[in-house]
């Protein structure tokens, strides 16, 4: 999904709502999400971040998950 720099400034001021399932094992605090982050609603989600390649690397996710273009159904295991 690809923004233009317009595009995105419409989401300043929006927010992204927390994931805290029920019960939390383990808590991840972010501060500051992007305005992509923002517009795909999904944490981390710029390519590049190193937030889920490390959370697979250390055993935490099954897979690589890829939030840039959003959550998928699938993903919602987080």
């Amino acid at each position: 999904m690809t923004f233009t720099r317009d595009e995105l400034a419409a989401f300043r001021g929006q927010t992204l709502p927390d994931l805290l399932p029920r019960p939390t094992r383990l808590l991840i605090v972010g501060i500051n999400p992007g305005l992509l982050t923002v517009a795909v609603q999904a944490h981390f989600a710029r390519r590049g971040n190193r937030f889920y390649p490390a959370l697979f690397r250390a055993g935490i996710t099954d897979r690589l998950i890829d939030a840039s273009q959003g959550y998928r159904p699938d993903d919602r295991s987080l």
